[in-house]
């Protein structure tokens, strides 16, 4: 971001909705979701804060003068929440459906977590599925935990586009 203007945000986080003037200098992204990170206007001195993306349901110049309404601009598209539920690790692709197995149930909770769309199959023999774009990501993601978890099967989902 090349250009140095406050803004002000209105902000929905675990307190309610908060106004902030801010200095954005980056947009990042770590476990499914897109940061700000500002400096905040704040006890008369600017400090480093990160604010959630999809949280922001304003932006206005640091006169009020509304620039976006984020809530209105993000329900005229698919939700933010469903397309990162389904975009794991930054990659996209065609639908997937993705059957595993827990190996170690000590990391359940964890990927129930990490991967929001988990669904439970067969919860005795530790068998879940979940819905993604591609495959890449959830491989990579589930790469880490080793013989943890097994992939048990991946369907491609019919989507109907390339019928003719």
């Amino acid at each position: 971001m090349k250009t140095k203007i406050p803004i002000k945000i209105e902000y929905s986080g675990k307190g309610g909705t908060k106004s902030a003037l801010i200095l954005p200098f980056a947009i990042l992204f770590h476990e499914y979701y897109f940061y700000i990170t500002s400096y905040k206007f704040e006890n008369e001195e600017w400090v480093s804060r990160t604010y959630r993306l999809d949280r922001i349901e304003s932006i206005s110049n640091a006169d009020g003068k509304e620039i976006v309404k984020a809530q209105a601009f993000f329900h005229k598209y698919p939700s933010p929440s469903l397309i990162r539920d389904q975009v794991i690790m930054m990659f996209s692709g065609e639908p997937y459906l993705i059957r595993l197995k827990i190996v170690d149930k000590t990391i359940t909770e964890y990927l129930k977590d990490a991967l929001p769309t988990l669904q439970v199959v067969d919860e005795e023999e530790a068998i879940y599925e979940i819905r993604t774009s591609g495959v890449e990501g959830i491989q990579l993601f589930l790469r880490r935990y080793g013989s943890q978890v097994e992939f048990v099967s991946m369907t491609e989902l019919n989507t109907g586009d390339n019928e003719g």
